[in-house]
């Protein structure tokens, strides 16, 4: 009897010890979110939103005069060696908001019969509050202001 007691004691202590390398990790900023308060410092750049119901994988959902109404956003391209994190086709519901400073290309892209604008990505930051869907933990426990390890990654937040 003493010998499961201690099985079951180590396995509960095992668990939590995995379980807090996963919070611990959680915490650790990758890259800060931008508030919409400070927009104006950066210039002029766009706001993105990932998009995994269309083949361009972005939504323009904003510019340097802030967030666009439901009505006037509208799918885009982007490319160049700087990109945002890629979104997540796992699971839908809310995706995470990019603050992107781009550069315009002239021509527009024919993505699967869609004409779209193109951009290129010089730079990006996640727009604050920094949004996870879906998540096994209560949201308190991930961080709002930055993002992190597991969101630099296309799979679901575990």
């Amino acid at each position: 009897m003493k010998r499961i007691v201690r099985v079951v004691i180590s396995l509960f202590l095992f668990l939590f010890v995995i379980l807090g390398v996963y919070i611990i990790i959680a915490w650790i900023p990758v890259k800060y979110a931008v508030r919409e308060e400070d927009f104006i410092k950066y210039g002029k750049f766009v706001l993105l939103q990932g998009n995994y119901d269309t083949g361009t994988g972005w939504s323009k959902v904003g510019d340097e005069t802030g967030f666009y109404s439901d009505d006037k956003i509208y799918d885009i391209w982007i490319e160049g060696e700087v990109k945002p994190p890629a979104i997540s086709t796992s699971f839908g519901g809310p995706q995470k908001v990019y603050l992107c400073k781009v550069e315009e290309l002239p021509e527009l892209r024919d993505i699967k019969g869609i004409m779209c604008q193109a951009y290129k990505t010089i730079e990006w930051y996640p727009v604050y509050p920094v949004i996870r869907e879906p998540t096994i933990l209560p949201d308190f426990v991930y961080p709002a202001g930055f993002i992190n390890i597991y969101d630099m990654s296309d799979e679901p937040v575990w």
